[in-house]
């Protein structure tokens, strides 16, 4: 691990990231972030069900796992010539590589039209997920001793207030004050690609971006509450749909990810989007999340 990746895998950051947004969601709060797919229906049950009339917004996650660049690798030498923060120890994570893929078809560039079309709606987002953490052991102490920390607070109101999005801990905090999900970096995928041979490198706190083949990405150090609060803010927007009048925006993500249509006689919108995120993860390892609030 001294000069390797971190020893786990990216299920797991996918696993204690949906566990740690999901104990934040009971139906009984105002503001519910869910995983939109086949996950919805474990983790809430087969009878769940979101009101027709609820507001949604839509946002995905390619979770990741960090690698600790090498002194004298490539990564470290366009860090220094750059004159960025850990120039010879960043973490970084390469772009995903499948034999036999077209360009278009690429996760990266997937990720990269599913984030334009949901800036075309001024609703969700789509980036990589990273964790910051090396070892298993730290990682996985963090979100638990997290968990416990906080669970009293949740359990009698709940972390959400609609409209000031604000979290219930020992004191009323504003929810970027979230301190598990710093230990995250959202990074966007910020143009296409030709190749997945390139990777993102950033500093141990989620700083100073850079892409390689080396550029600096003008992008502000953004951990995972950052980013999902900013998101926070659409659903409180006229512009977020009602769950049933979101085929829309349904199909033009379809249309994004290439994933043909459902089979005939789907029409309801919850199976709908559901099917699409059991899609799209099984296609692209693209994990569909959403912010839910109901009328």
């Amino acid at each position: 691990m001294a000069n390797g990746a971190a020893n786990y895998t990216e299920e797991l950051v996918m696993a204690l990231v949906t566990t740690q947004l999901t104990i934040m969601s009971f139906p009984l709060f105002n503001v519910q972030i869910v995983p939109f797919s086949s996950n919805f229906e474990n983790l809430f049950g087969a009878d769940a069900k979101i009101p027709g009339s609820a507001k949604i917004a839509p946002f995905y996650m390619q979770f990741k796992r960090p690698n600790r660049s090498t002194p004298n690798g490539q990564i470290s030498q366009d860090r220094t010539a750059f004159g960025l923060s850990s120039p010879t120890d960043s973490l970084n994570f390469g772009l995903r590589k499948k034999d036999g893929v077209p360009i278009h078809k690429l996760q990266h560039n997937v990720l990269y039209r599913t984030r334009a079309r949901l800036h075309k709606h001024g609703i969700g987002d789509a980036a990589y997920v990273c964790s910051l953490f090396l070892s298993a052991g730290d990682y996985v102490k963090s979100a638990h001793h997290y968990g416990l920390w906080h669970w009293p607070f949740y359990r009698l109101k709940g972390p959400y207030v609609r409209k000031s999005v604000i979290i219930h801990g020992a004191a009323l905090i504003g929810f970027p004050d979230i301190p598990w999900l710093d230990g995250h970096v959202s990074v966007p995928p910020h143009d296409k690609v030709t190749s997945a041979r390139h990777s993102y490198s950033f500093d141990h706190t989620g700083g100073d971006i850079c892409f390689h083949s080396p550029i600096v990405i003008d992008h502000p150090r953004q951990t995972l509450r950052d980013w999902i609060a900013g998101m926070a803010e659409s659903t409180r927007s006229e512009i977020a749909p009602d769950l049933d009048r979101s085929h829309e925006l349904l199909n033009t993500l379809r249309e994004a990810a290439e994933l043909p249509e459902e089979p005939d006689g789907v029409r309801a919108a919850l199976p709908r989007w559901l099917a699409f995120g059991d899609a799209l993860e099984s296609e692209y390892g693209i994990s569909q999340f959403a912010f839910v609030v109901p009328d």
